[in-house]
């Protein structure tokens, strides 16, 4: 498992291609959330995905245009500590197209996020939580819907180290990134520039 936070924290420091990343660590024991970085569907903090870089950066959570060579300049970036815990993806519309959160700081309310089991997370939303579905490059993942049409907002839950052609997802597998978006299913990847 650090192997893969070592490649997603390297692929927070990289852009993807035109569309730009912010850079933004949870124990099976949930923690309760951090101060300001509550993670709600579509919504880490106060950044929710579609508003406009402009917005959140009124927000006072993110930096603005931070220099990331070789890669573009990355175009919002969570402050302090926050930027080594989640990333942002900022479109060409330049508005936030979903935030990725690879970190154990950022919970849900309930204290899930990073590190908690597909157990837990069943535990919390039940039967508003999607049967596991590949996701990623592979891998299993879970989604929670809440609200409807241009007003919904997704939670999505990735295993990244249950891969679907090896075996089905089993309930101590371990949530290794949670992405949020509004409207669509996080995409659950990350990836360098």
């Amino acid at each position: 498992m650090s192997t893969l936070r070592s490649v997603l924290a390297a692929a927070v420091a990289a852009t993807v291609c035109s569309t730009t990343l912010v850079a933004a660590t949870a124990s099976a024991e949930t923690p309760a959330p951090a101060p300001g970085r509550v993670i709600k569907p579509g919504q880490v903090g106060q950044a929710v995905a579609g508003m406009t870089a402009t917005e959140a950066l009124a927000t006072g959570e993110f930096d603005a245009d931070v220099p990331a060579p070789p890669c573009d300049p990355i175009r919002l970036r969570p402050k302090g500590v926050w930027r080594h815990q989640y990333a942002v993806l900022v479109n060409q519309q330049d508005r936030i197209a979903e935030i990725a959160v690879f970190g154990t700081r950022p919970r849900t309310v309930q204290g899930l996020g990073v590190g908690s089991t597909n157990r837990e997370v069943k535990q919390v939303y039940g039967a508003r939580l999607s049967a596991p579905v590949e996701v990623g490059f592979g891998q299993w993942g879970r989604f929670v819907r809440k609200g409807t049409g241009t007003e919904r907002r997704w939670i999505g839950f990735l295993f990244g180290e249950a891969f679907v052609a090896d075996r089905p997802l089993r309930g101590r597998d371990e949530v290794t990134l949670v992405g949020v978006r509004t409207r669509f299913k996080p995409g659950l990847m990350l990836d360098g520039c």
